[in-house]
């Protein structure tokens, strides 16, 4: 049923994935998902928010923009929080990869859970599995 991959979880209001079972002090890669990057046509690169490796990062903070002269004003949140423990460094010289392998080559940044609180699920609010996000974005698309 679903087309996302199920071993994510899927924030649906900033359309953004993590791993599904995350842990205190685990680094969680994280990316846009293929709904959110869909309408997108002509990527000419990322307009990174002033975020370093280090940094603190809140969940619903932004990571970039999106510079798409076909798509105005995309911006892409991150849906845990902790400390910036990388940033996808193939994104400079090849931005598209977000759109064309979101889920494996076009991660965005990778993020060090900081909260020994979180386990599993926990770190994204409101996450769905692969199957209740594809039904949430059909929905969407109604």
């Amino acid at each position: 049923m679903s087309t996302f991959p199920p071993d994510l979880q899927y924030a649906p209001d900033i359309h953004m994935w993590a791993p599904r079972d995350i842990q205190f002090a685990e680094n969680v890669r994280i990316g846009p998902t293929a709904y959110l990057v869909a309408g997108l046509s002509n990527i000419r690169g990322l307009d990174w928010s002033p975020i370093a490796v280090g940094d603190s990062i809140t969940a619903g903070d932004p990571i970039c923009s999106v510079n798409d002269p076909d798509h105005d004003g995309l911006t892409i949140r991150c849906p845990v929080s902790g400390e910036i423990a990388a940033i996808n460094p193939n994104l400079s010289e090849t931005p598209g990869l977000i759109k064309t392998d979101p889920y494996i080559e076009g991660w965005v940044i990778e993020v060090v859970i900081t909260d020994p609180a979180v386990e599993f699920e926990g770190a994204v609010e409101g996450a769905m599995s692969a199957d209740e996000y594809a039904q949430y974005v059909a929905k969407l698309d109604q």
